[in-house]
């Protein structure tokens, strides 16, 4: 189930750990990659692993986000 960062803001943290799909600004998307700190306090961005690389995106850059299946992930 998608979710947009405005209507859910704390179901951000409980992704954390889990494997999401992105769906940016730029309308680039990002699949399956790991939610390794939602942030805290005043942050602006996400901490994401893809393939043992860190991502840090701006919360502000994410249109939507989903968490993925494990059907999907294997």
């Amino acid at each position: 189930m998608g979710s947009n960062l405005t209507e859910a803001p704390l179901r951000l943290r409980d992704l954390e750990g889990r494997r999401v799909n992105l769906s940016l600004t730029n309308g680039s998307q990002l699949e399956s990659v790991e939610v390794v700190s939602a942030g805290r306090g005043g942050l602006s961005s996400l901490w994401l692993e893809l393939d043992g690389t860190d991502l840090f995106i701006k919360k502000a850059e994410i249109l939507n986000i989903y968490e993925v299946r494990v059907d999907q992930a294997a």
